[in-house]
């Protein structure tokens, strides 16, 4: 995989800052700005770390095949831990932009496993590229919670 791919994948897991899971928050059953900051760092220091561990597919398109089905999952998961989030009300729209992006990556990601499991290197560049644009909405996304006030750790830009 190029540089273009890890590229993209860096961006996936950049824009999973505003994924959060759990509970809590005010009376209203909402995460308070603090519970939240701290929910979307935990979850994308966790998708950083999937994203990570595609550097040792570079160059082979079947260990790629093997590592993704992992980051897809992680993908999903984050996708799916976001429908369940209560953030704050400033951050409700923001936060689906980027459930409904993440679950865009994880279908791509799937694409990306069949490509390189056929050995297909130009399809695998096509989607890197397709995941590369995809990201731009959540980017926006996250770029809004930013100018909110919303800390979301080292994926603020």
């Amino acid at each position: 995989m190029g540089q273009a791919g890890r590229r993209a994948l860096a961006l996936c897991a950049a824009v999973a800052v505003a994924v959060a899971a759990g509970c809590g928050g005010g009376g209203d059953g909402r995460l308070t700005k603090s519970q939240y900051e701290q929910k979307m760092r935990a979850e994308a220091t966790a998708l950083q770390a999937s994203v990570s561990n595609l550097g040792a597919a570079q160059g082979s398109l079947t260990t790629l095949a093997a590592k993704v089905d992992s980051i897809k999952q992680a993908f999903t998961k984050a996708a799916n831990d976001i429908d369940g989030l209560s953030p704050p009300k400033d951050a409700e729209a923001d936060t689906q932009q980027i459930a409904d992006t993440l679950r865009r990556f994880a279908g791509l990601l799937g694409s990306v496993k069949g490509a390189a499991a056929n050995k297909d290197t130009a399809r695998v560049q096509q989607l890197f590229a397709q995941i590369q644009s995809a990201g731009q909405g959540a980017a926006q996304a996250s770029a809004d919670l930013k100018k909110k006030g919303y800390d979301i750790g080292a994926f603020n830009g």
